[in-house]
Formats: C-alpha cells, sequence, structure tokens
C-alpha cells in the first residue's frame, strides 16, 4: 500500500477530516479499514488537506494543524485536489452523507470495543462495525444472541472453514443508519441481524434495504426450485 494513490474514497474521507471532525465517521480506522493503508500515511494526507484548504483559503471546522512543507510526490500539495475540489461545496451534513455512502459500500469488520455502556450510533461521535454498522459492542452482543450463522442462509464461517474463521459474521442493520438521521440506543437484538456476505450484498443490492425476511423468502424458493 506504501506509495499507491490515495483512493477517492479514502480521499472522502480524509478531507471530511480535514474540514470537519473525522470522529463524526470513526476516525483514523475507518479510514484504515478501507484500503489497509497504514495510519501514519493517512494522518499526513488528513493534514496535507487541511494545508491545501488553507492554501486556498477555504474555511475549515477542525483543529487539525496543516501539513507543513511539501509531501513527497509527482504533484506535491495539489495530490487529489482535484477530488478534495469536489467536496468543498458539500455542506458539513451532505459531505458526512457521502462519508456514510462511502463505508456502507465496505463489508470488513473491525476489533471490538469494550461491552457495559449504551449503544448510541448515529450521533456525531461513531464507533464503526461493518464500516457502517457503527458499535462493534452491539455487533457483539447481536452474535451472542443469534450466534455466527447467517440468518438468512445459515452460513457459518467455523464450519466452512474452521477455527480461522470461528465468529466471523457480518452485522446488518434493519433499519440503516442514513435513513434514521438521528442519535438512538440501539437493541442489538431487536435491530441488528448477523448475516453473511453474499445474503448482506443481495439485502442492499441496487441501493435498496431488503427486509431480511424478503431475502430469505428468495432463498427458500430457489432451494424448493
Amino acid at each position: 500500500m506504501a506509495g499507491l494513490r490515495f483512493s477517492r474514497n479514502e480521499v472522502v474521507l480524509c478531507t471530511y477530516a480535514a474540514r470537519f471532525n473525522g470522529d463524526d465517521f470513526g476516525g483514523v480506522e475507518a479510514i484504515h479499514s478501507l484500503e489497509g493503508r497504514s495510519r501514519d500515511s493517512i494522518h499526513l494526507k488528513v493534514l496535507n488537506i487541511a494545508a491545501m484548504l488553507d492554501e486556498k483559503g477555504i474555511a475549515r471546522e477542525s483543529d487539525v494543524s496543516p501539513l507543513s512543507g511539501l509531501p513527497k510526490g509527482q504533484q506535491g500539495r495539489k495530490t487529489n485536489w482535484d477530488i478534495v475540489a469536489e467536496l468543498v461545496g458539500l455542506s458539513r451534513t451532505e459531505h458526512l452523507v457521502e462519508c456514510r455512502r462511502v463505508l456502507e459500500r465496505q463489508a470488513a469488520l473491525p476489533g471490538e470495543l469494550p461491552v457495559g455502556e449504551p449503544f448510541i450510533e448515529g450521533t456525531a461521535r461513531q464507533v464503526l462495525v461493518n464500516r457502517y454498522e457503527r458499535d462493534p459492542a452491539a455487533r457483539r452482543a447481536c452474535i451472542a444472541h443469534y450466534g455466527p450463522a447467517c440468518v438468512v442462509c445459515g452460513f457459518s464461517f467455523a464450519a466452512a472453514y474452521g477455527p480461522l474463521a470461528e465468529g466471523f459474521i457480518h452485522v446488518h442493520h434493519l433499519k440503516p443508519l442514513a435513513e434514521i438521521w438521528a442519535a438512538y440506543i440501539v437493541d442489538p437484538v431487536a435491530d441488528l441481524r448477523p448475516v453473511c456476505p453474499n445474503c448482506h450484498a443481495v439485502i442492499h443490492l441496487g441501493g435498496e434495504t431488503r427486509k431480511v425476511e424478503d431475502v430469505k423468502r428468495l432463498l427458500d424458493q430457489r432451494r424448493r426450485a
């Protein structure tokens, strides 16, 4: 990953962090989860974007200190400015929605956080699971209740791949947080379901959010056929 140009998705999140507050979407860890890029590189990219914005006279709300001097690379400070320039016209809310869309499309799971606190999601400070499932503790509580097998097709990573994949599963929000637009306390049993990547993809196929029951019905129909 070292030396590779930042992807558009990475720049979308880095620019938001430079303009506003990266904690709104999960910060460096969320950006790292996109491509596996080093956290130091991400930090420097945020600082460089902040410097570009300052040099262009574009107001920032974040308190990050802009990167002094020119970064390495053919374009120096101007690297990724084409993408940044498209984003600066967005409001904070609009840009955060774009960050959420980027994270929604991802499918990896980060580590877990300690349990014992309310699972609050959708606020200006978000913790991510499945890059848009937010709270790792809520994910863990969901799996503890339902088990690590897909509630749609029954697939178990541990059964298929052995101990290496023990406990791995995606966790699906029955109602996407992007549609809620407010902070709320998550009920891991009522609001979340463990699903495999295939079923999760079908649930969101075409930009929709299908009901778990509907996707299970489609699968059952195919199996009977």
